[in-house]
């Protein structure tokens, strides 16, 4: 009869609950972010730009596509900032983890997280 070796099932045991901890807090992390997407940056890139194309049209563009979308963003929607133009002045709502949502609002120029 032969005596199991313990050394090697805790080794085996503790690789594995790391290895499904470790998965587990990446697909979470991944679903909080929205794919490790931060919208809240990406599109704050577009207020200096929105402020620009006012300044020459006189007026804030009906969509952000009619703009040049911001370098080093490959991976993120334009769609995704919830571009809300109501003539004198515009709003972002973007999602935030699971639940969340920040909203900014260019009349105080600020991000509201709720």
């Amino acid at each position: 009869m032969s005596r199991p070796n313990w050394k090697k099932w805790i080794q085996i045991a503790t690789g594995s609950l790391l290895a499904i901890t470790l998965i587990y807090f990446l697909f979470v992390g991944y679903l909080v972010s929205g794919g490790f997407r931060n919208y809240v940056t990406f599109c704050s890139k577009y207020v200096p730009l929105l402020s620009e194309y006012r300044a020459k049209n006189l007026k804030y563009p009906d969509n952000l596509a009619e703009l040049n979308k911001p370098s080093f963003y490959p991976r993120h929607d334009v769609s995704m900032c919830g571009y809300i133009n109501s003539g004198s002045e515009y709003s972002f709502a973007v999602g935030e983890g699971l639940i969340g949502i920040a909203i900014y609002k260019s009349s105080n120029g600020e991000w509201f997280h709720d």
